[in-house]
Parts: structure tokens; C-alpha cells; sequence
């Protein structure tokens, strides 16, 4: 049973965001930040999420809502959840660079708007 601490949870985003192919960060100015918070909308635990504003392109990492669903799950399922977050986040970067919103409005006929 792991429950990351913040500290491991942001050192493993790093690690996991810097073995990333460049072409997928190309013009993710903002980054990927791991933050502390949580969030849940809609009833749903927000694990990260895609931010296009007037501060460029960030990609954001929610370790409370992480710690939320996956406190008593080992190191391993941790690592996978973050990298398929990262993986569904950039898809968001990436179709926003397209100029499209495929994923996005997937979501929303899915879960509704959050």
C-alpha cells in the first residue's frame, strides 16, 4: 500500500514527463506542472488537465486528486496512472495545436460538461 507523498509524487511526474518525445511537448510553454491540489467536478476526481490561456499551454497534474483514488495502490499503478494522464493531456495539447477538439468532445458525450 503507497500513499506518495507530494514531494515523490512531482519527482516521478518529472521523470515520467522527461521521457516524453520532444514533438509531444513542442509548445507546451507552460509545461507540465505537478500541483498538490484536488479536484473533482461533475462528481468526478480531476487527475489533469489541459490549460490553454492567456499564460500559453500547461498541462497540469492534480496529486490530491491521484491521492484520492489511488492512496492504497502500489508505486506501480501510481506510475501508470500518471503516465496515461500525462499521454491523455498532451492528446488534448496536441489536438489543440491541430486545431481540433476530437478528445474534448468525446468527454463531453461521455461525462456531460465538468
Amino acid at each position: 500500500m503507497t500513499r506518495l507523498s507530494f514531494p515523490a509524487f512531482r519527482t516521478l511526474a518529472d521523470r515520467l514527463a522527461d521521457e516524453l518525445p520532444p514533438d509531444l511537448t513542442r509548445n507546451l510553454n507552460g509545461g507540465i506542472l505537478a500541483v498538490p491540489k484536488r479536484v473533482k467536478r461533475g462528481g468526478y476526481w480531476i487527475l489533469g488537465e489541459y490549460v490553454e490561456d492567456l499564460m500559453g499551454r500547461t498541462v497540469y497534474l492534480y496529486h490530491g486528486s491521484f491521492r484520492e483514488l489511488f492512496a492504497g495502490e502500489p508505486r506501480e499503478v501510481w506510475e501508470e496512472e500518471i503516465r496515461e494522464t500525462l499521454m491523455h493531456e498532451l492528446t488534448h495539447h496536441l489536438e489543440a495545436l491541430a486545431g481540433v477538439d476530437d478528445l474534448g468532445q468525446a468527454e463531453e458525450e461521455e461525462f456531460g460538461p465538468l
